[in-house]
């Protein structure tokens, strides 16, 4: 369901709103120099629930290619958060 301000709606006596739906997904690409503030103003507010899910893709192709050594610090920085280490990579071709 699209977001729709007739679906807002304000409790007697009460000074916050609320959205009348169970669920809010959102699909999108978020620029580097944005993700602070993508963080602050929408993850964030749902931080504490148990069951929030955020699903990160990570795709990178620099022209001068990825090290070995760039591979391996993402593979520990992401095993020392607890998360998925399996990165895939692709072979540079040579023309």
């Amino acid at each position: 369901m699209k977001y729709s301000h007739n679906n807002w709606y304000k409790k007697e006596g009460q000074a916050s709103f609320f959205f009348e739906t169970s669920a809010l997904s959102w699909s999108g690409e978020v620029p580097p120099q944005k993700w602070m503030n993508f963080y602050t103003r929408v993850i964030s507010k749902f931080a504490s629930d148990k069951n929030l899910k955020l699903k990160v893709t990570i795709e990178v192709s620099p022209e001068s290619g990825i090290s070995k050594q760039s591979i391996e610090e993402t593979t520990i920085a992401l095993r020392e958060l607890g998360l998925n280490d399996d990165i895939n990579t692709e072979e540079s071709k040579s023309e």
